[in-house]
């Protein structure tokens, strides 16, 4: 399994957001105060799916896995201390309720039910006077254990950079299963890459504009191959200078890129 972590942010006021009396501001976070607010009000709510038409609003939260364990995580500081709460909704599809869970903590896990379709999450008020958010991050509860295909005997290891977007999607599981050797780092996780460069002979793999120059760098800096899906652009160029073609390997796209690996590793055996 390679990891899904999704970060959620709070960009836009709602019809569901609470305004009577509130000052708020959106900056790279939200500023939020409101002297008068009863507790128990609901404050904002992110939902799976919308009615655009309707609600003049567009889905704010990640599609989830049926039977999945998910780790969440509230980044939030409030006036008072613990003055918000989150509860998190899940429906069928006739819109009826499932089930809604409480987090009495800013960091929890839940797993999200067979029988659900779509789900909201609720920050409500516990008597808050202001509050500053800056995100909602959901990830799988395993991943630390299961996100690397890491085998000591294989001399080549395939590290995938995840392309960067606005809920950080992973790589599809069923793309790499053939796949030996493999380890997925996110943009913000390549200190972990020192750990192996040392132990391998390693094949950097790019499928975006930001992952190809990730990994062109990377197999620079440790003489290396990169494995991308476009040449980097003139800007990336004029910063780091060209990148021979002995670097690169260039395909049409992901599928391509993890396809060719694939087969490189089977006439290896």
């Amino acid at each position: 399994m390679t990891e899904n972590k999704y970060v959620i942010t709070w960009n836009q006021i709602s019809g569901k957001t609470f305004m009577y009396g509130t000052e708020i501001s959106f900056n790279d976070t939200v500023t939020f105060r409101n002297e008068l607010m009863p507790s128990g009000t609901l404050i904002h709510e992110w939902v799976m799916r919308t009615n655009y038409q309707a609600d003049r609003n567009i889905p704010s939260l990640p599609i989830l896995k049926r039977k999945r364990e998910y780790k969440i995580k509230f980044n939030i500081e409030s006036t008072p201390e613990n003055s918000v709460y989150f509860k998190i909704l899940f429906y069928r599809r006739d819109e009826s309720l499932i089930e809604s869970i409480i987090f009495d903590t800013y960091d929890a896990s839940f797993t999200f039910p067979e029988a659900a379709y779509f789900y909201k999450i609720a920050l409500m008020s516990a008597s808050v006077v202001s509050f500053e958010f800056v995100n909602i991050v959901i990830s799988d509860k395993d991943y630390r254990r299961n996100h690397n295909i890491i085998r000591p005997t294989e001399s080549v290891l395939n590290i995938i950079i995840k392309e960067p977007s606005p809920f950080n999607y992973g790589i599809n599981d069923e793309s790499i299963q053939h796949l030996n050797n493999v380890l997925v780092v996110a943009k913000d996780e390549l200190n972990v890459i020192e750990d192996f460069v040392h132990r391998y002979q390693v094949n950097f793999i790019g499928y975006g504009e930001v992952s190809n120059l990730i990994a062109c760098k990377l197999a620079r800096q440790h003489n290396e191959i990169a494995f991308i899906t476009s040449k980097p652009n003139n800007d990336s160029i004029i910063q780091y200078g060209e990148f021979p073609e002995n670097e690169l390997s260039i395909y049409k796209n992901q599928s391509s890129v993890l396809n060719k690996l694939t087969m490189q590793i089977l006439e290896q055996r």
